[in-house]
């Protein structure tokens, strides 16, 4: 069953919406990470974070929407 077009664009203005409020509101949840920071680098440990965040956010935020 394919989705309707305003279904879609329902779907992407959902998902914009929540994108736009994560990249207003984000505060890692650590400052503290050695390893990764060694590993990864300051800047990629950050922007990997952040996009662990988003995809975290996105996922629970569709699977709540289901649930109902």
């Amino acid at each position: 069953m394919a989705l309707t077009i305003q279904q879609s664009k329902q779907i992407k203005e959902y998902l914009v919406g929540k994108i736009r409020y994560k990249l207003t509101t984000y505060n890692p949840e650590t400052n503290s990470m050695p390893f990764h920071f060694r590993l990864l680098g300051k800047d990629r440990m950050a922007l990997f974070s952040f996009i662990h965040s988003v995809n975290t956010m996105l996922g629970t935020s569709i699977l709540s929407k289901l649930a109902k």
